[in-house]
């Protein structure tokens, strides 16, 4: 299996800047590369911002490891696939340094976040780096050659099949067709064979007397093409119409005879060969009048068979009934419903948190989904009917789809619940026109109906 180019294992960082609700900025940052904002025209992110220095460090390189630092007025949330962390609560971390004014938090690759600065936001997150651009082309480097790498063998079987390819095409073009066989001829052949069996002709030939007959019709009908010939008149003419019909009419005679033998389908009872295409042999009659006779399932038992000690054949036939099925001692059984179980449970929503799109569409989008999140509700109800509660949930919307959904807070305790909303929200679908990397927190509350 061949290895994935190395560019494609390495992720970078990937910032966008936000202001008034519409992305105005986005880069990809190159590895080990800091990230500065504010009002420099020098900073990776010039923004107009005040209350920190023309060209703060957001981010930092510390080694392999990019670091983010925080001053006290910044706010937001920084999470990974497992949850989300606000960030006054990292900054009471312990394991939180403290540099100066500011609060360094080291990241990772699988951190993305946002980070609140006046009415900027800044959204990041870690991406795969984009493919190295392809070297260009010379002329220096293209060097054509005929056969300096051909593969030998290739060629080889290349010129014996264009070898055996033009003798084929030669040979079609050489043999000559195979005449087509008339229906007259196919006749005679039958009628020759019929002969054969009959001892009139003794050879694959004719007779001696049949040669010798035929040699002498043919030098009449040599002699007759050398005498010119003369005007018929209306009675030759007459006669030669006459014979023309009545071989005509023998010929058609023959046909005929032709399709009875090949017709016929053995002997009948009196000897004679019956015509597989007589009425009586069903073909072309109206299926509705051939249905018409049949009048049920017809099953052969051992007695319309007569099928007894000493007797060997039976011609009785008829229909079984399901009387003839039918079993002794039957018992009965009844099968009552058992009991059911019916619950209702409301589902409504608290304070929705919605950062970079519109949260009126969103929580309108939701609202169409709030079915499935009342049917995981109802169906944790029936083994719990006091289930009641809160549940938090927060995911991210790029170009209408969901991903990174994640649990912020659970006062039900109910585990299958939250999985449940949660697996329905990840196939929740929202208009692409929302900005990319929407961030949605959630609260679903849960109380019986």
């Amino acid at each position: 299996m061949a290895q994935l180019p190395i560019q494609t294992l390495i992720k970078v960082l990937r910032i966008g800047i936000l202001q008034g609700g519409k992305i105005v900025q986005e880069k990809r940052i190159d590895p080990g590369r800091s990230v500065t904002i504010g009002s420099s025209a020098k900073a990776t992110f010039p923004v107009d911002l005040q209350g920190i220095p023309s060209r703060f460090p957001l981010f930092t390189v510390h080694g392999d490891q990019y670091e983010l630092q925080v001053l006290a007025g910044m706010s937001g949330k920084v999470g990974t696939d497992q949850q989300v962390t606000d960030l006054e609560q990292l900054k009471r971390d312990p394991k939180t340094q403290r540099r100066g004014d500011a609060w360094v938090l080291p990241i990772s690759d699988r951190n993305r976040g946002k980070i609140t600065i006046g009415d900027v936001t800044v959204l990041f997150q870690f991406v795969p780096a984009p493919p190295e651009p392809l070297r260009p082309t010379v002329p220096k480097d293209f060097k054509p050659r005929i056969f300096d790498e051909d593969d030998p063998v290739f060629l080889g079987f290349l010129g014996l099949f264009t070898v055996l390819a033009g003798v084929f095409v030669v040979y079609i073009y050489s043999v000559e067709p195979e005449p087509i066989v008339t229906i007259a001829e196919v006749q005679k052949r039958f009628v020759k064979i019929e002969l054969q069996e009959e001892g009139e002709i003794v050879d694959d030939g004719a007779t001696s007397e049949t040669k010798k007959e035929e040699k002498r019709e043919i030098e009449e009908q040599q002699t007759e093409s050398k005498i010119p010939r003369r005007e018929l008149t209306a009675d030759e003419k007459a006669a030669a119409e006459i014979a023309r019909r009545r071989a005509m009419e023998q010929e058609v005679l023959e046909r005929s005879l032709l399709l009875k033998l090949i017709g016929t389908r053995g002997e009948s009872a009196d000897g004679a060969a019956e015509d597989l295409f007589a009425e009586g042999s069903g073909i072309g009659q109206n299926l509705e009048t051939a249905l018409g006779e049949v009048h049920g399932a017809e099953i052969g038992t051992q007695e319309s068979l007569a099928v007894r000690a000493g007797v060997g054949t039976g011609i009785s036939r008829k229909d079984a009934s399901i009387g003839d099925l039918a079993l002794a001692a039957g018992g009965q059984s009844n099968v009552g419903s058992g009991p059911g179980t019916k619950v209702r449970g409301r589902v409504t929503s608290g304070a929705a948190d919605v950062t970079g799109g519109d949260p009126a569409v969103v929580k309108k989008v939701i609202g169409s989904y709030i079915g499935g999140v009342k049917a995981c509700y109802e169906q944790r109800l029936k083994a719990n009917p006091s289930l009641s509660g809160r549940i938090e949930i927060s995911w991210t919307i790029s170009n209408g789809r969901v991903s990174g959904v994640s649990l912020v807070s659970n006062s039900t305790g109910d585990d299958e619940l939250a999985t449940c909303i949660m697996n329905r929200i990840r196939h929740w679908r929202f208009p692409t026109d929302l900005p990319p990397e929407t961030e949605v927190i959630y609260p679903f509350i849960l109380a019986p109906g």
